[in-house]
């Protein structure tokens, strides 16, 4: 009968592989916060609080997904975005700015530097999924 059919699910992965996300904030709390939210989603994130940590963790998870604060006391979100693009294992690494500012010039800036996409924070949750389900199709494809 319908009503013991099992509720549609909506924004799951493909074939429940959850994937490998690296979040890149020096504010913890808003790192913390998402890193949180993705792991509810069903996917594996992990939390770098500088560019130097990122480095070491996106060398050693190979994530399909990079969400990277741009405005970093460390090295910005554009510097880092340089040196991942240097490392041959993560050329089909997924970069997305996070940022607080979403004019036409910053918008424009992000593209041109070689970002992927940009979300502006706070993320609205209808921006994040259609990110992930974006990924998570082209992760499928690649496969």
């Amino acid at each position: 009968t319908p009503a013991d059919a099992p509720a549609p699910r909506i924004a799951e992965p493909p074939a429940g592989a959850p994937l490998r996300i690296v979040i890149v904030d020096d504010n913890r709390d808003s790192a913390d916060t998402l890193g949180v939210l993705l792991q509810v989603k069903g996917h594996a994130p992990r939390v770098a609080y500088n560019a130097a940590d990122a480095l070491a963790i996106a060398r050693d998870v190979v994530p399909h997904l990079m969400l990277i604060d741009l405005s970093m006391p460390d090295v910005d979100g554009f510097t880092l975005l340089h040196e991942l693009r240097a490392i041959e294992v993560l050329a089909g690494t997924t970069c997305v700015a996070l940022s607080g500012h979403a004019s036409p010039a910053d918008l424009a800036r992000t593209a041109s530097e070689g970002f992927d996409d940009h979300l502006v924070k706070p993320v609205e949750m209808a921006v994040l999924d259609a990110l992930l389900q974006r990924v998570a199709r082209q992760v499928q494809d690649t496969r």
